[in-house]
């Protein structure tokens, strides 16, 4: 209990420290994080991806989808499908390539810190946005890309995770894993999204919905992964299924505003207390590979996510044209965070260089949240005119 109140206190504190200072909250979470691991205050503070994956990041993947818009989704669908699903595969390649060129790592070992990397947390990128009054299209794109750019990660790490265990990488094998896990966890939120609206429709107590909803967004990743399917996936699906459907239609809209209210505080305190344990963790790593492996990794994940240069031109093609100064925003708005994280964590100690993708791997976030996190207010006061802002709620 005490380590939990302490907890809670640190984020009050950075939160009053971020607004004074005027800066995003999740760089200085970061920052106090690494005052922490290198004083040893709270030594038993740590991270582990049982606790990531099963019980921090179900509800910060679903209250992001549950406040995304069907409606507004569908009129971006191009430009969505295209960033997230082979944006995602794409970058995950190049990284994991160029990681495994440079590091001399055989194919596979690269391309799962390709696959772990290639998931984005835009957390203190929209609050910037909104902040400022970005285009709410644009708000729309990086954050609809970021959620289903995790399941697709979660993916493509589990497919690549699985042809490490054989002796050697068998790429049609991988693709069927992909699809069969993807397209499986998709599946299961769909079902269990439709069931709870059902069941959301004949209720009418405001607290009894949200146990429904806390209940889904737990109860779809476990479901999903006792099935062998993506867990990440069928959260991020049930959670968009049951926001448009279920919440949008059984609900007043004072009684669908408090819910959401709810779930926002609690993705507030769980994104919180995860932050300030990167920082903790980061001084306690073991750095396999050094300064050396962390710039090789920042060099790979960034010529991976340049790629979206070329991929916005197709879906400027297929759909609506993405302005070049929003293609700048959506490249350095590419942060990694929980998911990058619980991924890595999540190699088992039996891979050789797990140490070195571990490292390597905490090294971008640090680097996306602190170097990235902290310019991106000003790179889009620079890129974007205040003639283009607007309020966004």
């Amino acid at each position: 209990m005490p380590q939990i109140v302490s907890l809670l206190l640190l984020v009050f504190i950075t939160a009053l420290i971020a607004a004074r200072l005027r800066i995003p909250q999740v760089p200085v979470l970061v920052i106090a994080g690494l005052a922490l691991g290198f004083t040893h205050l709270l030594p038993r503070m740590t991270l582990n991806p049982e606790t990531l994956m099963s019980i921090l990041l179900p509800p910060l993947l679903f209250e992001g989808a549950l406040h995304l818009e069907a409606v507004a989704v569908k009129r971006e669908v191009w430009s969505i499908s295209i960033l997230a699903f082979a944006g995602t595969l794409i970058a995950a390649a190049i990284s994991g390539l160029l990681f495994a060129v440079l590091m001399k790592l055989p194919f596979q070992y690269g391309m799962l810190f390709g696959a772990l990397i290639s998931a984005t947390d835009p957390i203190s990128v929209i609050s910037i946005f909104r902040k400022l009054g970005a285009p709410a299209r644009l708000t729309l794109i990086i954050e609809a890309e970021s959620l289903f750019n995790d399941g697709m990660a979660a993916v493509i790490f589990l497919a690549v995770l699985g042809s490490t265990q054989s002796s050697h990488f068998n790429i049609l094998q991988s693709i069927v894993t992909l699809l069969i896990t993807g397209g499986g966890g998709a599946l299961t939120g769909f079902l269990l999204g439709y069931l709870a609206a059902k069941v959301h429709s004949q209720l009418d107590d405001q607290l009894v919905n949200m146990l429904l909803t806390t209940i889904l967004a737990y109860g779809s990743y476990e479901i999903a992964n006792s099935l062998r399917f993506s867990g990440v996936m069928a959260v991020v699906i049930a959670g968009i299924v049951v926001g448009n459907k279920g919440l949008l239609h059984s609900m007043t809209t004072e009684e669908r505003e408090g819910l959401l209210a709810s779930w926002r505080f609690g993705a507030f305190v769980v994104n919180s207390v995860i932050f300030l344990l990167v920082g903790v963790q980061v001084v306690r790593l073991h750095w396999v590979g050094g300064l050396y492996g962390v710039v090789v990794g920042v060099a790979s994940t960034q010529l991976g996510r340049a790629f979206i240069y070329p991929l916005c031109y197709i879906a400027g093609k297929a759909g609506e044209c993405i302005p070049v100064r929003w293609q700048h925003l959506l490249f350095w708005g590419g942060l990694r965070g929980a998911l990058a994280m619980a991924l890595s964590l999540a190699i088992p100690s039996s891979i050789p260089c797990r140490g070195l993708i571990v490292s390597a791997a905490y090294g971008v976030v640090l680097f996306s949240l602190l170097i990235q996190g902290l310019s991106m207010e000003p790179v889009m006061r620079k890129l974007i005119p205040v003639s283009e802002t607007e309020v966004v709620s």
